[in-house]
């Protein structure tokens, strides 16, 4: 299975509310489909994660799981985002 056949199927899963993956605050659809696309092959190719809403991602929200923090959009990237990335 590709790596955006996998993310798109994540994606409809998710819009259509499966109990067993609802549980985002924020889903980065085109992100998603962008990182899938150019994906290089490796170990973990085509696996579709998510992130604690604790840790940033640059231009996303983070709320940290707290009201207090709905507006609070990150500037740059956690280290665990940009080592996952790599």
């Amino acid at each position: 299975m590709s790596a955006q056949l996998t993310v798109e199927e994540s994606l409809a899963a998710i819009a259509e509310g499966n109990p067993q993956i609802n549980a985002f605050i924020t889903v980065c659809v085109q992100r998603a489909r962008a990182q899938a696309k150019a994906a290089p092959r490796g170990v973990l190719h085509g696996v579709p994660f998510a992130l604690k809403d604790q840790y940033d991602v640059a231009g996303v929200v983070t709320t940290h799981g707290s009201d207090r923090f709905r507006d609070k959009v990150a500037s740059e990237d956690s280290a665990i985002y940009r080592a996952l990335a790599a």
